[in-house]
């Protein structure tokens, strides 16, 4: 069962399909490459295709995707898009790329793969970059305040505060 977030590269085996289950949904993998995003606390829970085909199975409404192609699922509700798969799954390489996404969607971002609660008021303005991950929360969070003009504390429990 899968809560958070994965990157799978599986082989092809028509034989044996390879199943990944989440609370939401489960999908059936004839062997590929793609990214499953289901944390607890997100209304939407998502999968991205790299590369092959996948089935996705929401309350048994099956829908395939396409590399290239993201499905999205809320509240047992699924849409696909088109989508630069980038996007989705450079954090493995210790890169975050973010195009016209939501402030605050980047700090949580930041914040689960820190594992650093990260609180900040919420910001729905769009930002776009690219973050090294490699060069710490602190490399990130310095880019990000100077390029928004806002500024952060580390409290004495760890955790990061943004503020004006």
């Amino acid at each position: 069962l899968v809560e958070g977030e994965v990157y799978l590269e599986v082989a092809k085996d028509p034989k044996r399909p390879f199943f990944v289950k989440t609370k939401d949904f489960d999908v059936k993998v004839l062997g590929t490459t793609f990214n499953v995003s289901a944390y607890k606390d997100d209304a939407i829970a998502s999968v991205v295709l790299v590369e092959g085909k996948v089935e996705v199975d929401n309350n048994n409404q099956k829908t395939t995707i396409r590399p290239n192609e993201k499905i999205a699922i809320t509240h047992g509700e699924s849409t696909v898009s088109i989508v630069d798969v980038n996007e989705y799954i450079s954090w493995k390489d210790y890169i975050m790329l973010f195009a016209e996404h939501r402030v605050g969607d980047v700090f949580t971002r930041l914040s689960r793969y820190y594992g650093v609660h990260i609180e900040c008021d919420p910001a729905s303005y769009p930002v776009s970059g690219k973050l090294d991950l490699k060069s710490g929360i602190n490399n990130s969070l310095d880019i990000l305040t100077e390029l928004l003009d806002i500024k952060y504390k580390t409290e004495p429990d760890g955790s990061i505060r943004i503020f004006q």
